[in-house]
């Protein structure tokens, strides 16, 4: 397979030293207070620079010194960020047993799909909407789960659950137009994806997407412009040229022809460059707020 049919994903590792004092043998009144802030202000850097292994040691250690629900919630969570779905299960697996709420539901169906158990997936993704039938990211995630195993109508109308929900615009027509590029039909997946870039939404996997589906309409002038503009590769015409070939499909174990390119992206991932492939959105975390 051509390099520039190739997922090539940006790991980014964030190393964060601290510096850890010795706790001395006696406390003045309200250090508790200092303490809790330092840890809550420590937590808000490791969650806006994204560092998932680092807020995957702060909840063990939360967890192992205190059984919580949401702590336990959150390092799974966590764990699914870092594409550690074993892990995700294993900590998950309690609160499955226990009472679960549509978070719960929602990040096992995630985890499933993740790891193409798609009928398990659909399963427990069916669980979370009946606990909440007005939850928009569970709709977006059944109608990404469908898409992945095939089940293209069955996506189309779950992503139209979603979009009456008031999924956002960008999100919802993004994952229409996927089903569209699925299907082979370029020119629609163009009309979802076209006006949103124009609006100003360049998140990165609409832009691809958009790209995709205008050189397999033929439109390769337009898709040049945009990857010349957006700065996606060193070499537009080596771009446009190695994907001109590529056909895209969901997910399907017999798929060995290296100029078809199976999607799985039940969890959301930014290549390093080019639209190697085009790609279903999520709505973004399922982490419960306090």
């Amino acid at each position: 397979m051509s390099l520039f049919t190739r997922i090539v994903l940006l790991s980014s590792i964030v190393l964060l030293a601290a510096c850890q004092s010795h706790s001395p043998s006696y406390k003045f009144a309200g250090n508790s207070d200092y303490q809790a802030k330092d840890s809550a202000e420590k937590e808000y850097v490791l969650q806006q620079s994204k560092n998932y292994s680092g807020l995957i040691e702060v909840y063990k250690t939360r967890l192992k010194n205190s059984e919580d629900r949401n702590t336990r919630f959150r390092l799974a969570e966590y764990y699914y960020q870092v594409n550690d779905y074993n892990s995700s299960v294993h900590y998950l697996s309690p609160l499955l047993q226990n009472a679960p709420d549509e978070h719960v539901y929602l990040l096992q169906a995630k985890n499933l799909a993740a790891q193409r158990q798609y009928k398990s997936a659909i399963n427990f993704i069916n669980m979370a909407i009946n606990k909440n039938p007005k939850s928009g990211e569970s709709y977006n995630t059944k109608g990404i789960i469908m898409a992945e195993n095939g089940q293209l109508v069955e996506a189309t109308r779950a992503f139209e659950s979603a979009r009456n929900l008031y999924v956002k615009d960008e999100i919802i027509n993004n994952n229409l137009a996927m089903v569209e590029i699925f299907s082979q039909r370029y020119e629609s997946a163009v009309r979802y994806l076209l006006p949103l870039y124009l609006r100003g939404y360049k998140e990165q996997n609409l832009t691809h997407n958009l790209v995709f589906a205008l050189l397999k309409s033929g439109d390769y002038r337009y898709a040049k412009e945009i990857i010349e503009m957006e700065n996606m590769a060193p070499y537009p015409d080596t771009l446009v040229e190695a994907l001109a070939d590529v056909t895209v499909q969901p997910y399907s174990p017999s798929t060995s022809n290296d100029k078809v390119v199976a999607i799985n992206s039940a969890k959301t991932t930014s290549a390093s460059f080019v639209p190697a492939t085009p790609t279903l959105m999520n709505t973004g975390s399922t982490i419960k707020k306090q």
